[in-house]
């Protein structure tokens, strides 16, 4: 029997929802004022490695993994918990790599193509990409607007989706895209490639560079990317356990010491090399998941005049709601 380990997190639309996929089934988590409370839950015991949760509803799509997995990687499963049934089973010609299920749209994620279903028309849409092997996706529902790595290396297509198809083109990398993420009100993105140090911070509407972030001086993987709400602060947590905070707003003369043009972080801090995830909630503090199926909370604390530190808690809890 598979040890009890968390595979995968995602956050619903508006980050209220916290959908964790693990060896035994899933989790469905509320995020309201820092804490956390458990709405509804699922044991399989069978695997799921890939999840997303329909804002404000019972329902979630996900895809099997782990050493048993629900389903094989090219199936595609939307699950009512209400009804405590499948609803959807969908296998497809190749494995998902990445899933979003939003009020209008389904996002599937392949590893050179994103297919997008009309949930109100049932059309699909397939969009050719880069390789894409983590799913990457960020999605926009006031706007409609589609953040997806374009078929060009190292470039970010922006689609108005049910409108004009293509509203930007962001050359972003000279590498692979890793990650991106927007602000809450998808008028600006982060960046960043398989290069491992450079993330870069765009103006949606013009394509314009607004910053460049530089969070070490070795390549390490960037696992995540995050904007806190009030859009000062930019999270980065990369294969080396550590998370690092840039200001989004300040002005900075000079360079950095460590590569042309690219400023340092504000603070950083290492975690354990358990972390599955690191990102700021709507309250702006951030939480740290580990595969261990806990978590802890941490805010940002001013020290002086342009220096922050990051704050914990002192308390590890399990995404079950336990204190451990």
């Amino acid at each position: 029997m598979d040890p009890l380990k968390v595979l995968s997190v995602s956050r619903s639309e508006n980050g209220n929802l916290l959908a964790v996929g693990t060896t035994y089934g899933f989790i469905v988590l509320s995020i309201k004022n820092g804490k956390f409370t458990k709405r509804f839950h699922r044991t399989f015991r069978k695997g799921i490695s890939i999840i997303s949760v329909l804002e404000e509803t019972n329902i979630v799509a996900f895809v099997g993994g782990g050493q048993t997995p629900y389903a094989p990687k090219n199936t595609l499963i939307i699950w009512d918990d209400k009804e405590g049934k499948e609803v959807l089973r969908k296998e497809c010609e190749n494995d998902i790599s990445g899933i979003k299920i939003t009020r209008n749209y389904l996002f599937i994620v392949f590893e050179n193509m994103v297919s997008i279903m009309d949930l109100s028309s049932k059309s699909i849409t397939n969009i050719d990409t880069d390789f894409n092997p983590k799913g990457i996706l960020s999605f926009h529902s006031a706007t409609n607007q589609l953040f997806i790595p374009a078929k060009s290396l190292g470039e970010v297509k922006v689609y108005q989706l049910g409108a004009q198809p293509v509203i930007n083109s962001l050359k972003c990398h000279k590498h692979p895209i890793t990650n991106l993420t927007i602000n809450n009100s998808a008028t600006v993105m982060a960046s960043s490639s398989a290069e491992g140090i450079i993330i870069r911070l765009w103006e949606v509407k013009s394509g314009m560079k607004m910053k460049e972030f530089q969070r070490g001086s070795s390549p390490a993987e960037i696992l995540n990317l995050s904007i806190d709400n009030e859009q000062q602060y930019l999270l980065s947590y990369c294969s080396d356990y550590e998370i690092s905070i840039f200001d989004m707003n300040r002005k900075v003369k000079g360079k950095s010491k460590w590569y042309t043009g690219g400023e340092q972080p504000l603070t950083s801090m290492k975690v354990e090399d358990t972390c599955l995830s690191a990102f700021f909630t709507s309250s702006n503090e951030i939480v740290v998941i580990d595969t261990r199926g806990t978590y802890q909370k941490y805010c940002i604390k001013e020290v002086e005049m342009s220096k922050i530190k990051i704050e914990g808690e002192g308390k590890i809890e399990t995404i079950f709601g336990c204190e451990v």
